[in-house]
């Protein structure tokens, strides 16, 4: 993340990840590219849905943030969020789109019932 240093990314990402909503609303206010990827191709929109941060996935979307967008995988927003029992964070996403292997978010979902997620 240093190679984005002055892209205002690096610190997006930072928010997204730890879920600071009002950090991410002032970064989106200063003009910050909610577009940008990283090496794999993650937006801040996907890491906010891998940690199932409401807040910051509203406001990302709100300014614009690509639901359809996916990485090096494949893989969307709503498959990150589906993964770690996060689904209703990413409001709009394609519930049909397929990754790399053919996984859907439903298929992420669904896989956290044998370790015991409540139904």
């Amino acid at each position: 993340w240093g190679r984005c240093a002055g892209c205002g990314f690096s610190a997006l990402r930072l928010a997204s990840v730890t879920g600071h909503a009002r950090v991410v609303k002032a970064l989106i206010e200063a003009g910050v590219d909610v577009h940008a990827l990283d090496s794999e191709g993650w937006t801040a929109l996907m890491f906010a849905s891998l940690h199932g941060h409401a807040g910051v996935v509203k406001a990302l979307i709100s300014a614009g943030a690509d639901v359809q967008a996916v990485d090096s995988t494949g893989m969307t927003a709503l498959m990150m969020a589906s993964i770690n029992g996060h689904a209703c964070v990413v409001n709009g996403a394609d519930v049909q789109a397929v990754d790399s292997e053919g996984w859907t978010a439903l298929m992420f979902a669904s896989a956290l019932i044998a370790p015991g997620a409540d139904v």
